[in-house]
């Protein structure tokens, strides 16, 4: 045990004196805040923090530099977290966080979504429609029939390709976003 002991002197005596370098210290502030935003996108993903709380959340962090941080990570944790399922909080996440210049494409980004939400509604409904005519073709019918259309491999293709298409559109926009945020 002693000579633990006289390691752990040893070692304490050697870095007695050494000190993080401004550099480091900024470095160690800003992955807190990247990881501190990821905490808070996720409460705002959830609901358990209201996107009109924000301002509130981010002021409870007393130095200005943190908070500008913490600010700018979690405007950039948002952005490369946009998804066209959950456009609405997405973009009243951006609204509360972006600087100005970015309202046009979050208006952007809002009308993919909601183009993506009505060409997958018609998509479904479509094949939903198909899968219960040819179920009537064999016999099949009532009023609580509902065709598990994710066991479709037509349809899942088919959902593939819009999603990819609308992805690309969707990633498009993040750049955007993020070549207007960048700092």
């Amino acid at each position: 045990m002693s000579e633990v002991k006289s390691t752990i002197d040893l070692v304490m005596e050697r870095t007695k004196g050494m000190l993080m370098s401004e550099e480091e210290r900024r470095a160690i502030q800003i992955r807190e805040s990247a990881e501190k935003a990821n905490g808070i996108l996720m409460g705002l993903r959830e609901a358990r923090i209201a996107p009109d709380e924000l301002d509130q959340v981010l002021s409870e962090e007393e130095d200005e530099d943190k908070r500008t941080d913490l600010r700018r990570a979690l405007l950039r944790a948002a952005i490369d977290d946009l998804a066209l399922d959950r456009a609405k909080v997405m973009a009243e996440i951006l609204a509360a966080l972006a600087p100005a210049d970015l309202a046009g494409l979050i208006d952007e980004f809002e009308r993919l979504s909601e183009e993506y939400a009505r060409r997958h509604e018609t998509m479904n409904s479509g094949a939903t429609g198909n899968a219960i005519q040819d179920l009537a073709a064999i016999g099949i019918s009532g009023s609580a029939l509902k065709p598990k259309m994710e066991a479709d491999p037509a349809y899942q293709e088919n959902l593939s390709r819009l999603n990819l298409e609308f992805q690309s559109r969707l990633d498009l926009i993040r750049t955007a976003m993020l070549e207007k945020t960048a700092t």
